[in-house]
C-alpha cells in the first residue's frame, strides 16, 4: 500500500464491498500479526510517511512521501468490524476516532408483495458527484474555501460540545468514545467541505448554513459510531468468554492459575468471566473453590 501511495503522489482512495481482507492487512496479516496502523493514521491527518522498499535481494530502497492522504469507504460484516475496532492496538492508537462507523442492522426479509423500484436519479446524481471529485483530483485542482466568521463559530461551539463529552468519557474509562468525540469537530469540517462541493457553490466562502448542516449530519453519525463501539465491546467480551469456555471444555477441569499461566488469559478477563457465570450469562461451566490442604483457596473451573 505504501508503494501504491508513492505511485500516486501520496493520494489513495479505497472503496470495497468486501473489507475484511483490508482490515486483516491493517491488523497484521502480512506482518506477523503486528497491527500496521501508522499508515492508516497518517493518511487521515496528512502526515509524512517513509517506507523501505525491497528493490533487489541485497538492496532496500527508501521511499519518502511528504504528505499522505487516504480516503476509505469499507463495507464489512459487523463481527469483523467489531474485531478490528476492539483490537487493543487499534484502541491505543486512536484509530476509531478517524472513522465514521455505521451498522444499519439490515435484516433479511421475504420477497413478494409490493415491488419497489430503485430511484435511478439517486444513482445518476451520486455517479456525477463522484466523477466530479475524481476529475478535479486528476487535474490537481485545489479548491480554496474560506470559512466565514459565523461558520467558524458553529464549528467552535461543536468543538467545545465534544470537548466536554470527551472529558466525561475519559473520566469513565471509555477511551474509544473519547477518541470519537475528540475528532468530531474535525470530521464535521470535512463533511462541510463535501457539502460545499456537492452544492456547487460559486462563492469561496463556507457559510454558516453549510456548517450547521454538516454538524447536524455528524451528530447523527457520531451517535452511530458510539452505539457501534458499545455493541462491539459486548461482542468482543462474548467472543472472549466463548474461547475460555472452549478451553475449559477441552480440559474438563482447570484451575484459574493454569489459565493465567498456560493460556495467557489476563486476571481482569477471568474476573469478568467469573462474574458472567455467577450472573447466569455464561453456560457450560461451574466454579468451585478448592481449599483443601492450601492456605489460599484455589478457583477451579469445571465443564458441565
Amino acid at each position: 500500500m505504501g508503494e501504491r501511495l508513492n505511485e500516486t503522489d501520496g493520494c489513495l482512495s479505497i472503496m470495497s464491498g468486501e473489507a475484511p481482507k483490508i482490515l486483516d492487512v491493517f491488523l497484521g496479516l502480512y506482518s506477523g500479526g503486528q497491527p500496521q496502523l501508522s499508515l492508516l493514521n497518517e493518511g487521515k491527518c496528512n502526515g509524512e510517511w517513509q517506507i523501505d522498499r525491497k528493490s533487489t535481494r541485497e538492496h532496500r530502497e527508501q521511499v519518502y512521501i511528504e504528505e499522505v492522504t487516504m480516503s476509505l469507504l469499507l463495507l464489512s460484516q459487523p463481527d469483523k468490524a467489531a474485531e478490528f475496532f476492539t483490537n487493543k492496538r487499534v484502541d491505543d492508537q486512536g484509530t476509531i476516532g478517524r472513522f465514521i462507523v455505521v451498522d444499519p442492522k439490515a435484516k433479511k426479509q421475504r420477497r413478494g408483495g409490493v415491488k419497489r423500484r430503485f430511484d435511478e436519479t439517486i444513482r445518476k446524481e451520486y455517479t456525477t458527484f463522484i466523477t466530479q471529485l475524481a476529475s478535479e483530483a486528476e487535474e490537481q485542482t485545489r479548491i480554496k474555501v474560506r470559512c466565514s466568521k459565523e461558520a467558524r463559530d458553529v464549528f467552535d461551539n461543536y468543538y467545545n460540545e465534544n470537548l466536554d463529552l470527551s472529558e466525561e468519557a475519559e473520566e469513565s474509562g471509555q477511551n474509544g468514545e473519547a477518541q470519537i468525540y475528540s475528532r468530531s469537530a474535525e470530521i464535521a469540517i470535512n463533511l462541510s467541505l463535501i457539502l460545499y462541493i456537492e452544492d456547487g457553490e460559486d462563492s469561496e466562502v463556507l457559510e454558516a448554513s453549510t456548517a450547521e448542516r454538516a454538524v447536524e449530519l455528524h451528530r447523527f453519525l457520531r451517535a452511530c459510531s458510539i452505539q457501534f463501539l458499545r455493541e462491539a465491546k459486548n461482542f468482543s467480551e462474548k467472543s472472549l468468554f466463548q474461547r475460555i469456555v472452549n478451553t475449559i471444555t477441552k480440559k474438563r477441569r482447570v484451575t484459574r492459575t493454569q489459565l493465567l499461566k498456560l493460556n495467557n488469559y489476563k486476571a481482569r478477563d477471568l474476573d469478568a468471566f467469573e462474574k458472567a457465570i455467577l450472573d447466569g450469562d455464561v453456560k457450560g461451566v461451574t466454579i468451585e473453590k478448592d481449599d483443601e490442604n492450601t492456605k489460599k483457596p484455589t478457583t477451579v473451573y469445571i465443564a458441565t
